[in-house]
C-alpha cells in the first residue's frame, strides 16, 4: 500500500468573536444549572475542534456528500478514509488579546477574567397552545458572554494546489447563517470573524521556502508566525436563505422575565453583560446593565402564530378539534422542528438582541375575589417592566428555504411576521395586561 503524499497545504488562523453567547455544554450539571459549560485546562470556556468540524460539514452545501466523505473522512465496516482537513479546539483570547493556549497561569482575581468563574445561566421555559409551561419544558443552561472571542486554526492537505476548495470553506466560516454549538435555534452561537487579526497561507512543501515556514511553524495559537498572509474572507452568499430585517419599535412597556424577584418587585426584567473590544484589542465588560430580548421568546411567539395560520389557511378549526399545535402542526415542525420522537433541527435562526440600559416602571397588580369584592391572599404582586418607546431593535428572522415544502407553510410564516410588524403578535410576558407591543418603525 503506498502513502498518499500531500504536496500543498492551506492554512488559515481565524479569530472569531461572538455575536450572540455560545453554548458549549459539558454534558454534566451542578448546583447552579443543568448544563455547565465546557472548560479547559485553565478554566476558561473553549470549543472542540469536533464542534467546528460538523458545523462547516454540515454548511458547505457546495459539495455532495461522497465529496464531503472525502474530505472530512468517513468510516464503515468494509472501508475507511482519513480526514483532509485539520481542525484545532478554538481557544479563549484573553484580555492580552492573545489565545491562553497550553497550560496558563490564569489570575482569576482579575476583572476580567473573574467574570468567567461566574458565566450567565439562562432560564427557558417551554409555552404550550394553552399558555403554560409543558412538564419537562423548564430547565436553565450556563452560557459564555456575548463578545467573547476565540481563536482557532484549520488546514487542508492536498496533492494539487486546491486554494479555490479552502477559499469557499472560509467564505463559509464567514456565512451569516453559520452558528456554533448548542441551541443555535434560541439565539446563541452567531459569530464574526476578525479579518485584521485572521491570516491565511497556501504553501508548496516542494518549495524550499515554504517548506522551511512549514518546519518552523507550532501548533501553539500564541505564537506568531511569518507566514500568515491577510486574510480577506467574505461573507458568502446563499440561496439556500431568506432573510427578514425588522425595525421594531415598542409602543409602551415590555417584559422579558428573569424569571427572579430584585428587591423592588416580584418579577424583574433579564438585565446580562457583554464583552466589547477595543482598537487595541483589549476586552472590556460593558459598566451598565443591558435589557435583553431572548430570541427564544420571539422563537416561540412567532411559532405559535405560524400555527394559527396554518390551521386558518387548511381549514382546521377549534370547534371540530382538528386544530394542530405544537411539532404535530406541519409548519410548526418544518419551520422551527421538534423535539418529540421524530426531532429534528428547526430552519428559522433568530439571534438575541440587546439593547441599552432603559427606564423601568413598577405595576402593582391585585386579585380580588368577584364574590367579596376582597383581595384573594398571595394575590398581590409587583412586576417590573421596561419602558421603550424612545428606541428601536433590529430583528433578523433567517429562514432555510428547505422548510417551504408547500405553499401554506411558507404563507404562515409571512402572515406572522405581518403580525408582528403591525403590533398584532405581542412579545415577551405579560402580553395580556397589556406589555410586549412591538411595531415595526420605518
Amino acid at each position: 500500500m503506498r502513502d498518499t503524499i500531500y504536496i500543498f497545504r492551506h492554512i488559515a488562523r481565524i479569530v472569531i468573536e461572538m455575536e450572540s453567547p455560545i453554548a458549549i455544554s459539558s454534558g454534566r450539571d451542578n448546583i447552579m444549572t443543568d448544563s455547565s459549560i465546557m472548560k479547559d485546562i485553565n478554566g476558561l470556556p473553549y470549543i472542540p475542534g469536533t464542534s467546528i468540524t460538523g458545523v462547516i460539514r454540515n454548511n458547505i452545501n457546495f459539495l455532495n456528500s461522497n465529496e464531503k466523505d472525502k474530505l472530512f473522512g468517513f468510516q464503515t465496516q468494509q472501508s475507511g478514509q482519513g480526514s483532509k482537513i485539520i481542525i484545532s479546539d478554538a481557544i479563549m483570547i484573553g484580555n492580552d488579546g492573545k489565545p491562553k493556549d497550553g497550560i496558563q497561569s490564569i489570575d482569576f482575581t482579575n476583572e476580567f477574567y473573574k467574570k468567567f468563574q461566574a458565566l450567565p445561566i439562562r432560564q427557558h421555559v417551554c409555552i404550550n397552545d394553552k399558555g403554560v409551561n409543558k412538564g419537562t419544558g423548564k430547565f436553565d443552561e450556563e452560557i459564555v458572554y456575548k463578545g467573547t472571542r476565540f481563536c482557532f486554526e484549520i488546514e487542508l492537505m492536498s496533492q494539487t494546489d486546491n486554494r479555490e476548495l479552502f477559499g469557499k470553506i472560509m467564505d463559509t466560516i464567514c456565512s451569516d447563517y453559520l452558528r456554533i454549538g448548542s441551541g443555535t435555534r434560541k439565539g446563541f452561537g452567531k459569530a464574526s470573524v476578525i479579518t485584521e487579526q485572521s491570516g491565511i497561507a497556501h504553501l508548496n512543501l516542494k518549495e524550499p521556502k515554504d517548506l522551511e515556514l512549514y518546519l518552523k511553524k507550532t501548533t501553539n495559537l500564541s505564537d506568531s508566525w511569518i507566514g500568515f498572509n491577510v486574510f480577506d474572507g467574505k461573507q458568502k452568499d446563499d440561496n439556500c436563505w431568506e432573510t427578514y430585517s425588522i425595525n421594531i419599535h415598542p409602543i409602551d412597556f415590555f417584559l422579558f422575565s428573569s424569571g427572579f424577584k430584585d428587591d423592588d418587585a416580584d418579577m424583574s426584567p433579564v438585565y446580562e453583560e457583554y464583552i466589547t473590544w477595543s482598537q487595541n484589542n483589549k476586552p472590556k465588560f460593558t459598566e451598565q446593565k443591558n435589557i435583553l430580548i431572548p430570541a427564544s421568546s420571539i422563537k416561540g411567539a412567532l411559532s405559535h402564530r405560524v400555527a394559527y395560520y396554518w390551521n386558518k389557511l387548511n381549514k382546521k378549526y377549534a370547534d371540530n378539534k382538528e386544530g394542530l399545535c405544537g411539532s404535530s402542526n406541519p409548519a410548526v415542525f418544518a419551520l422551527f422542528g421538534g423535539a418529540e420522537e421524530n426531532s429534528r433541527r428547526g430552519n428559522v435562526i433568530i439571534s438575541d438582541i440587546y439593547g441599552p440600559n432603559l427606564m423601568t416602571k413598577i405595576h402593582s397588580h391585585v386579585k380580588i375575589d368577584r364574590f367579596t369584592g376582597g383581595t384573594i391572599k398571595s394575590g398581590l404582586f409587583f412586576e417590573k417592566t421596561v419602558y421603550g418607546r424612545n428606541n428601536d431593535f433590529e430583528l433578523k428572522i433567517i429562514v432555510n428555504k428547505a422548510a417551504y415544502i408547500d405553499k401554506t407553510i411558507e404563507e404562515s410564516l409571512k402572515l406572522a411576521i405581518e403580525d408582528l410588524r403591525n403590533g398584532r403578535l405581542p412579545l415577551g410576558g405579560g402580553v395580556n395586561r397589556g406589555n410586549g407591543i412591538f411595531i415595526e418603525q420605518k
